[in-house]
């Protein structure tokens, strides 16, 4: 059974592959941007570990670095 809060974490970690796969940014650069926040490459091996990272003050920063509304 899925509920709503699965369903939008798993929204959460696609947006973040599509922003990589539009930009063409590897784990590596990601976690570069990312280095701040205490993100390395391994998280984003993982899409559950990964979201638990991602903070509003992340997503802010990635929405002005990348021009996102």
């Amino acid at each position: 059974m899925f509920l709503p809060a699965d369903n939008s974490v798993r929204r959460l970690h696609d947006r973040m592959e599509y922003l990589m796969q539009v930009h063409e940014l590897s784990p590596v650069t990601m976690a570069t941007l990312l280095a701040p926040w205490n993100i390395r490459p391994a998280v984003f091996r993982e899409p559950d570990r990964l979201t638990d990272y991602l903070t509003g003050e992340i997503l802010a920063s990635l929405a002005d670095w990348f021009s996102l509304s």
